[in-house]
Parts: structure tokens; C-alpha cells; sequence
């Protein structure tokens, strides 16, 4: 449904907003649409299959057999992920699967002969075996053993192999297909990404921590790792997106991607009058290949990004509204380079470089702010980064990364004036941002694994960063002026002025560090036990004790033929004091810089003579002495069932603690009429008594049939997050009792429901559906006065608590529709090693929002405000990108 707007008077202003009765719409008509939609993908995805089953003999397993693979690395780990290409007879190509969780990979309905298979993963020497004999109704198993690069060793045998690892029981391999149905813009994908692996998740590119994504054409292989307890693992819980790339081909292999989208084909914004305008031009080039023959090999990519896009204004002014939309321009380049080499017969080397230019114009404009509060971001990223990968004799397996990143950002404001803030109705002035920052980033990692036996392994390692920072951003260096509504705006009676005075460059050094030891044994009867620890410390808090212990156990009745495993997990972590917080005790440490506060100041000029305002100057941000890192106690108890084999439900109940979480108090509020320190005002002292708790369920439902012509998962979560502070540096409403600011948590959204098809129809044609349905996030109710008298404008009304409003539902569909010249995987094409030639062309469309549905995503909760109660921001409405993809 299409939300039309609304113009309403209030006061002397007007007010531009969404018809705000379009999202009490019955859920039940759009999630109607969205039934249709898949029922009709579904029926015709399905009718060339029913109409092959009706005319194939029943007896038609009978007259062909197939092949069980089983994965491993030398240390007898499974490798999910893994191509596994069988090659017929009398042929030159094959067909081709990737193995699942457990490392295993069936080929079926091959016609009885003799096969040759070739298993390819990246960082490993591809390997064939040859003479896989295959008859009728039969199943031999291929059991083999992947070495790194340089050396070549297979086994074939009979017999099933033993469990995966305890700490990847619980992944989830993304196939070839369903990585080609991802969207092929970065940000977008990995936002899909962060939606199925869960909320929080922590992104690995190749085992290093990264913000962004690969190209898609570059992508092997992506794993997600759901409540992983592991001591590997920063945080116990925490889902992780890990992702490996392609290794280089025995040719070179080329990608262009062109994308493109116009304001022509999207629909009207919700908060605008008529269709803003707005285009994207993305175009990407990939390739990799050989520099010496099965030795060395190399993939680059380089690719640009244009952009602009109309951001709605629904400010309230005095002289009315000035306009409705302002546009945001964005351009960014990136380059990136891969070279793998194999140092020896059981070591890789990968060498990467990354470069990233941005600029971003008009930021800063939209919702409240009207243009004149633009400014521009310049940002240059620059990553270095090496990893060796190999075995030492047969028992030990080591990971070691080292990684340099320097980033270099600097602002630039449209205007300096003075800024003039009338509590949620208007922002108008300059920016007033201004200078930049230089910081540089170390990074080393060191993974060790030690097969003791068949049942018993040991891993340990340890990550590390270290760096430095040099940062002269200033901020509000001409002041800001704050009314608490439009009619004291009109009457030149401000509340408040608010300055940052004083020189700010700051310039620091850091480290952070942290090491684990893990135990993982097998017992008898299918139960798995892993008990682990971990230790981290850093600079800049004297807290040396953060010793963090891990364990987890799987158990599945039935033995191998179980269709049932129950897990538990619990584990202790420790977070980092945040490098913005550190930044910001030392920038307003009172010296080198302090904030003037003027209460009830003259206008327009707040040290006019004859005026009698009341000022304070602000003496610091300052770091309490007995600081010390958060704790989070984690502790989650979930089942998962095979309903068949191609449908898996899986529980999971999980309860989070946080203890001595970064909170500030005022700590010169005055006593008896005194201040502790007279000669200063608010002192900002962030201390280690905040908390937070999280508890919640989770309940998913994944379909992965063997022939993947339709894939699916459906996840729901309930949790409830709540906490004492939205921040590090918020302050209480109330400093006399700082506990009544206990409640809901900004991010406490209760309900999450997650849904994503994948299908293949008929005419190389292929389907992806998302959808996203999310309950309502909280907000807090203001009355827009300091009434306290503590400088700070977060008063509350008697008996209103923190975060105790809600907005309204946000549901989000999504489509890709794309076609191919061919409808194979890359794979199964023979596109990789020596299995011939790649060429082809793919058409897409992406469609997000594809309903056009409304989704508020900020309330006013500003009392004095005309829009109380009232949306003031919404996300986009429908938008269409059309793309092409030549592959040679």
C-alpha cells in the first residue's frame, strides 16, 4: 500500500509528513501478497519437475547408482565447502556439488561406469581420483584427504568417517547457487549476510576482520557460524560471517558488472510530495589467474560507484518549509589485489592489498536539518595484509595473519554559522565540522591446532592490535543555541548555548590483546565436550584479570544415524573500552578543550552586556580510576532435528548477563549548594557500573533439498534487551537516582522474523525472495526543558521511564530475478581448473522493498515539539536496479 502525503498546520509553521495510518494496515493483506508471490514462483519452478517424475519408470534409482565423498584436512578435520566435479567416461566436462557441514558431498543417478572426481578448496591442492568404479543401486564412499598446496594425497575407502568438529556442528554452508542469488552490490549482500547469520554478527574475509565484503565473483565459499562458544571467538555467542575466496584458475578468468538505477523506476519516498530524483551506476571488474603454473596465482578487481539520492526534509519552520528534498551525492572507487603463493610443499602465502577513495556530499541534511547544515567526508582506506597457511609434520596445522591498515578522513562544513536547534522541529546553521583524522592499525593472529589422537584435539592461539591515532576534528567551534519549541524560538528565548572551546588535536597510542587455549575431546556414544579459555587485556584500563572460560557439548542419540542433536553452550567475555570514548576524555580533558554552557542566555548574542546568565564551563571527560571491561556471562540451550533429509528445525534458548558496563555520572553536581569543584561545572566521569541484560528464543527452519532446485529458511526470534544507559556518555534524567533509568535497550526490537527463498526455474531462470517483518523499536518521552537545572535537555515527565514508547512495525520485501546463458554454477560450467572454457552473460533485477511498504524509523518524543508522537523519518520506499554480468 502506498502511504500519500499529509500537509497539517501547526502554529505559525507546517508540517510535512507520511499518512501515519498507512502502517495499521492488517498484516494479513501484504503477508497475502507475499504468499502469492512465492506460491506462484513455486508452482512454476515446480511443473517441469512433476512433469519428468510422471513419465520417469518408478524403478528409475534402480538403474543408476552414486557416489558418497567425505572432505578432510591432514588433521583429519572435514572441510564443508569443498567442489567436488564428477567427470563422466567419455566426457571432458562433469557436473559438480559442494560439500555441507560435515564434509560430505553425494553425486546421484550417475549411469553405472567409471568416474574420475576432482575436489578443489581454496588454500588446498586440488585432487583427483581416478577409477571410481560406480553400479547399480550401489554407493561407494571416497573418503579423501586435502593437503595445502604442492602436495597431492588421496585415500579411498569404505567405511563412514568420523564427527565434525564440535565448534562448526552448528554452521551453515551458503551454496554456489544461492551465492549467485545474493544481491551483487557489497553493502547489500553483506546486509543480507548479517540478516541470515543474526543479529551482531562478526564478519572474517579469509580469517581477517573486515567491514566489506569481496566482489561476489570472487567468493568461494561463505560459512555462517551460529552461537559458536569457541575461546576463538571474541565474544561467546556472537554469530560469525566467514567467507574465502576463489583460488586462482589454471586460466585467467574475467567479471564485468555493470549496474544501474534511475529515480524513474522507483517509487515516491514516503515523506515526499512527488518522486525525488536519484541514480546508481556501479560498475566492477574481477579477475584472477596464474602467474606460474601451479604455484603462484593472482586475482585483482577494481571498481567505481556513483551515486546520488533526494533525502526527505519534514522540518517546521516559521517561514514555512523550504524544501522537501535535498540531494546526497556519493562516489567511491575500490581496488583490491590477491596474489597466493605456495612457499612449499605444505605452506601458502596470501598477500592482499586494498584501497578504498569515498566522498559523500550533503551529509547531515534530511529529517529536521535543512541544507544549510551540509557537509562533506573524504575518506581514504589503505590494508595490507599476509597470511601463511600450513602443516607441520602430521599433527599440526597453523594459521598466521599479519595485517597494517592507515585510514585518513577529513570534513569539510558547508557553513560555520551558529547553530540553532528548536527541540525536534528544526535544525538550521552551519555544521560547524571541520579537520580529520589519521589512524593506523596493526593487526597479528597466530591459530595453532594439535591433533593428540582421533578424538582428542588441542587448539590455542592468540590475536593482538596495536596502533596510533592523530585527530583535530573540531565541533560546534561557534556554539549551538537550543529553544525548547518554536513559539520561545519566535520569542528569541533560548534555553540554552552550548560552545566547544579550546585546540583540538589529540594524539594517542593503543593495543589490545588476547590469547585462548581449547580442548575438544569425543566420547563414546556421540557426545562431544569442549572446554577452552580466554584472556584479554589492553591499554589504557588497569585490569589484568579478564580470564574468560568457555565450554560447549553436543550429544546425538541414535549414533550416526541420529536425526536428533542437543547442544549447550556457556562462556564468559570480556569488550574492549571503546577507542571514541578514550578519544573523547582526552580532547575535553578541560584544558585542551571545554564546553561553555550558558543557561537562559541573551539572544542573539548569549554575553551581551546587561544580560545575567547563568554560565558553567564544563571541566572534563574523564575516565573513572577503578575502570575496568565490561563482563558478559552467556549461557544458550537449543535441539536440532532433521525432519527429513532435506529439512532441519533447530531451537535455541539463550540468557545474557553484562556486568560493569561503561556508564557516566555527573560527579560535581553541587551538595548542600556547592560543587565538590567550584571552579568547573559538569564533569562527565565515565565509570564500570552500567549492565544490560538480553534473554530470548530462537526458532529456525531450513529447507536444503540435495537438488537445490528451491532452498529456504525461515528464522523467528523473540529477545528482550535491557538496560540503565542508551551510551557511554549519556547521562541519567535524574542524577539523584540514576537506577530509574532502567529499561528497554534503543535496539530492543521483541520480535524478528527473517524469510529468504531460493529458486532455480525453468528457462535459466532464477529467484531469491527475502523478507523481513520486525516489531517496533522503543523511544523515550521528553518534556524539551532542563527543569533539573543540570545542563542536560533529558528531562523526562514524573513517572515516564526511559524507552518506554514504541513506533510502529517494519516489514521489508525483497526480489532478484536474474537469467544466464547458462543456468549451471561456475563449477559445474568447468570454468575452474582445467575443465574448459567459461564464457556467458547474466541479467539481473533487483527490487528492494518490492510492496512499496511504509517503514517509520524515528518518532519525536519531544513534548514541545509538533510532531510529538508523529514519525519524522522513514526508510526508502521501492527502488529497482537492473544489472548484466559478462563472465570469459
Amino acid at each position: 500500500m502506498r502511504a500519500c502525503p499529509m500537509v497539517g498546520t501547526l502554529g505559525q509553521g507546517r508540517l510535512y509528513s507520511a499518512d501515519t495510518t498507512s502502517h495499521f494496515m492488517p498484516i494479513a493483506n501484504r503477508w497475502s501478497r507475499v504468499l502469492l508471490c512465492l506460491a506462484t514462483l513455486v508452482l512454476v519452478s515446480g511443473v517441469p519437475a512433476r512433469a519428468r517424475a510422471a513419465g520417469s519408470p518408478a524403478t528409475h534409482s534402480a538403474r543408476t547408482g552414486s557416489v558418497l565423498v567425505q572432505v578432510r584436512d591432514v588433521l583429519d578435520g572435514v572441510l564443508p565447502g569443498a567442489i567436488v566435479t564428477v567427470i563422466g567416461p567419455r566426457a571432458t566436462t562433469g557436473i559438480s556439488t559442494v560439500t555441507n557441514d560435515e564434509g560430505k558431498a553425494l553425486i546421484a543417478d550417475l549411469t553405472p561406469g567409471r568416474y574420475r572426481l576432482r575436489i578443489e578448496l581454496p588454500d588446498f591442492e586440488p585432487i583427483e581420483v581416478k577409477g571410481v568404479a560406480v553400479r547399480l543401486g550401489r554407493r561407494p564412499r571416497v573418503s579423501v584427504t586435502l593437503p595445502l598446496s604442492g602436495v597431492v594425497e588421496e585415500i579411498v575407502v569404505e567405511q563412514d568417517e568420523g564427527p565434525p568438529r564440535l565448534t562448526d556442528r552448528f554452521s551453515q554452508t551458503i551454496s554456489e547457487e544461492e551465492i549467485a542469488q545474493l544481491p551483487d552490490d557489497p553493502d547489500e549482500m553483506e546486509a543480507l549476510l548479517r540478516e541470515l547469520a543474526g543479529f551482531d554478527a562478526e564478519l572474517r574475509v579469509n580469517g581477517f576482520r573486515r567491514n566489506e565484503l569481496p566482489p561476489k565473483s570472487q567468493i568461494h565459499v561463505i560459512r555462517l557460524r551460529s552461537d559458536p562458544f569457541g575461546p576463538d571467538v571474541h565474544r561467546a555467542g556472537r554469530p560469525r560471517i566467514e567467507v574465502s575466496t576463489t583460488p586462482g584458475a589454471s586460466t585467467w578468468e574475467h567479471d564485468v558488472d555493470v549496474g544501474f538505477r534511475d529515480q524513474s523506476l522507483d517509487a515516491r519516498d514516503p515523506f515526499a510530495r512527488e518522486r525525488g530524483v536519484g541514480q546508481t551506476r556501479r560498475l566492477l571488474w574481477s579477475a584472477n589467474g596464474p602467474l606460474v603454473e601451479n604455484q603462484t596465482s593472482m586475482a585483482l578487481s577494481a571498481g567505481r560507484t556513483s551515486a546520488f539520492d533526494a533525502q526527505d526534509i519534514v522540518a517546521i519552520s516559521p517561514s514555512g518549509k523550504p524544501s522537501d528534498k535535498i540531494t546526497q551525492d556519493m562516489r567511491r572507487t575500490d581496488v583490491e589485489m590477491r596474489v597466493e603463493h605456495a612457499l612449499t610443499a605444505s605452506h601458502t602465502l596470501r598477500a592482499e592489498y586494498q584501497w578504498r577513495n569515498a566522498r559523500q556530499s550533503n551529509l547531515g541534511v534530511g529529517q529536521l536539518n535543512l541544507p544549510e547544515r551540509a557537509y562533506t567526508s573524504e575518506i581514504l582506506q589503505n590494508a595490507l595484509r599476509l597470511s601463511d597457511t600450513g602443516t607441520f609434520g602430521e599433527q599440526l596445522f597453523n594459521q598466521f595473519r599479519l595485517a597494517y591498515s592507515w585510514n585518513h578522513v577529513n570534513l569539510r562544513s558547508l557553513s560555520d554559522e551558529v547553530t540553532i536547534n528548536v527541540s525536534n522541529t528544526f535544525v538550521s546553521g552551519g555544521a560547524q565540522r571541520g579537520g580529520g583524522s589519521h589512524q593506523g592499525l596493526l593487526e597479528i593472529a597466530d591459530d595453532l591446532e594439535i591433533a593428540l589422537n582421533r578424538r582428542h584435539s588441542l587448539r590455542l592461539g592468540f590475536e593482538g592490535a596495536m596502533g596510533g591515532s592523530r585527530i583535530d576534528q573540531r565541533e560546534n567551534t561557534f556554539g549551538t543555541f537550543t529553544f525548547a519549541n518554536l513559539a520561545m524560538y519566535e520569542a528569541g528565548q533560548p534555553r540554552q548555548f552550548r560552545q566547544r572551546i579550546g585546540d583540538p588535536p589529540i594524539e594517542y597510542s593503543r593495543y589490545e590483546l588476547g590469547w585462548y587455549i581449547y580442548d575438544e575431546m569425543t566420547f563414546p556414544k556421540n557426545l562431544r565436550l569442549g572446554v577452552g579459555l580466554r584472556h584479554e587485556l589492553q591499554s589504557q584500563v588497569d585490569d589484568w584479570t579478564n580470564f574468560g572460560p568457555r565450554a560447549s557439548v553436543a550429544w546425538t542419540p541414535g549414533g550416526k544415524q541420529g536425526k536428533t542433536t542437543l547442544h549447550s553452550g556457556f562462556g564468559v567475555s570480556y569488550d574492549w573500552y571503546g577507542a571514541n570514548i578514550y578519544e573523547q576524555t582526552l580532547r575535553v580533558d578541560g584544558t585542551r578543550q571545554r564546553d561553555l554552557i550558558v543557561s537562559d542566555p541573551a539572544w542573539p548574542d548569549p554575553f551581551a552586556s546587561g544580560a545575567e546568565p547563568a554560565v558553567s564551563v564544563t571541566g572534563r571527560i574523564q575516565a573513572a580510576e577503578a575502570l575496568v571491561m565490561p563482563a558478559t556471562r552467556r549461557i544458550s540451550v537449543g535441539v536440532e532435528h532433521a525432519l527429513t533429509t532435506a529439512l532441519q528445525v533447530q531451537v535455541n534458548a539463550f540468557g545474557e548477563a553484562t556486568s560493569s558496563r561503561f556508564r557516566s555520572l555527573n560527579v560535581n553536581l553541587p551538595v548542600d549548594g556547592q560543587r565538590p569543584y567550584p571552579e568547573l561545572g559538569q564533569i562527565t566521569e565515565v565509570q564500570s557500573i552500567g549492565r544490560e541484560t538480553d534473554r530470548g528464543v530462537e526458532l529456525s527452519l531450513r529447507l536444503h533439498p540435495r537438488e537445490r532446485r528451491m532452498s529456504g529458511l525461515v528464522r523467528y526470534r523473540y529477545a528482550q534487551t535491557m538496560n540503565d544507559a542508551d551510551g557511554p556518555l549519556s547521562l541519567p534524567a535524574d542524577h539523584d537516582d540514576p537506577a530509574a533509568d532502567w529499561g528497554p535497550a534503543a535496539d530492543d526490537v521483541r520480535h524478528r522474523i527473517f524469510g529468504d527463498v531460493t529458486l532455480r526455474l525453468p528457462y535459466r531462470l532464477g529467484a531469491a525472495v527475502t523478507e523481513t517483518v520486525n516489531s517496533s523499536a522503543p523511544y523515550t518521552i521528553t518534556t524539551g526543558f532542563d527543569e533539573n537545572r543540570d545542563t542536560v535537555v533529558n528531562d523526562r515527565p514524573s513517572g515516564v521511564g526511559r524507552n518506554s514508547e514504541r513506533g510502529s512495525w517494519q516489514r521489508n520485501t525483497d526480489l532478484r530475478l536474474h537469467w544466464r546463458s547458462d543456468d549451471i554454477p561456475a563449477s559445474r560450467r568447468g570454468g575452474t581448473g582445467t575443465h574448459g572454457a567459461r564464457r556467458g552473460v547474466e541479467l539481473y533485477i533487483d527490487v528492494q522493498n518490492l510492496f512499496n511498504t511504509t517503514n517509520f524509523t524515528g518518532y519525536s518524543g519531544v513534548m514541545t515539539s509538533p510532531s510529538f508522537g508523529h514519525p519524522t523519518a522513514a526508510a526508502s520506499g521501492r527502488r529497482l536496479e537492473l544489472g548484466t554480468r559478462v563472465f570469459f
